[in-house]
């Protein structure tokens, strides 16, 4: 799923594509798509309104239209937005597309159809609601980890007397916005803390390790176009992030951001051959480099077809 780094490079290649561009219109085929409207009523409130900036919240586009409206894209595992002149070729995967005053379309692209299409109100104070003046799911998120006021005084503030292991602190959005699996893996990784230590457990210089290293990894990646390790693209292009040993979790040499997933997705007592009875859980994981070629293959080709795991390949392990 893209990432802080892969959001932000696709909302600033749309905003220099279509700020000031006025919608003329809206049509789609899966009414999945659209989070908070019917298609019918999601043309009207959007037709004649002027594209008046395009940013990010999370892993969330945000499109500021004129008349106090905004449009936020939740891309997910498999979206795509490409800005196309009309005569392009569509395919049955574009489930939802903008009709611009100057002929081009915004295309909003699913294959998996996970992806969500919202329109909101902005309140006086900017924050986005529905008609009904419900908050938007921006309300719920965390702190920006790149924003100048994310400092490492706020960052300790929020991570000191959590009790949750660190893996999955970095990933919930309402700890840090914007943070998944690739770059709290490799956060974790040149840290060479365990995915699995509490962050009550962290020492001061601990935190400002960890601190640092989210910063300077999201800055690098965003510089970089994010990564594009399966469906993700940018409407000007891929990135480039996960070229070189960037990307840990496919490195048999890394094994932790690999079973730190397995270990919250597998039943461990289904799988003995994988997670000896005598392992001491809190030191030695030095058994796993045995296997992390095996899982990183096993993964790797899973992918390919879809991530649909089958019982007799993981017991191949």
């Amino acid at each position: 799923m893209p990432e802080l780094p892969e959001v932000e490079t696709v909302a600033r290649d749309l905003r220099a594509l279509v700020v000031g561009a006025t919608i003329v219109g809206a049509h789609g085929d899966w009414p999945g798509t659209l989070q908070t409207h019917p298609i019918e009523e999601f043309d009207a409130a959007v037709r004649g309104r002027v594209i008046e900036a395009v940013g990010r919240r999370g892993k969330r586009i945000v499109v500021e239209l004129s008349g106090d409206r905004a449009l936020t894209v939740h891309l997910k595992m498999t979206g795509q937005l490409f800005v196309v002149d009309p005569d392009v070729p569509s395919d049955r995967h574009v489930h939802l597309a903008l009709d611009l005053d100057d002929g081009r379309e915004i295309r909003f692209r699913d294959m998996r159809k996970f992806g969500r299409v919202g329109l909101y109100t902005r309140s006086e104070v900017g924050e986005l609601e529905t008609e009904e003046g419900e908050a938007s799911p921006l309300a719920d998120l965390g702190p920006e980890p790149l924003d100048p006021a994310f400092t490492l005084r706020a960052f300790r503030g929020r991570i000191r007397g959590r009790r949750a292991r660190l893996k999955p602190l970095l990933t919930d959005q309402a700890f840090l916005a914007g943070v998944g699996n690739i770059y709290a893996d490799e956060v974790l990784w040149r840290t060479r803390l365990h995915p699995l230590r509490t962050a009550a457990t962290l020492r001061p210089d601990d935190e400002r390790h960890l601190y640092t290293e989210i910063r300077s990894i999201l800055a690098e990646a965003v510089e970089r176009r994010g990564s594009s390790i399966d469906d993700y693209t940018a409407p000007e292009g891929d990135g480039s992030m996960q070229e070189g040993d960037f990307v840990r979790l496919f490195s048999a040499r890394l094994p932790l951001a690999v079973l730190a997933d397995l270990l919250t997705s597998l039943n461990l007592q289904e799988f003995p051959q994988l997670f000896p009875e005598d392992i001491a859980w809190n030191r030695d994981f030095r058994w796993a480099l045995d296997i992390a070629d095996k899982i990183c293959e096993l993964r790797s080709a899973l992918g390919e077809r879809g991530h649909a795991a089958h019982d007799d390949e993981l017991h191949a392990l």
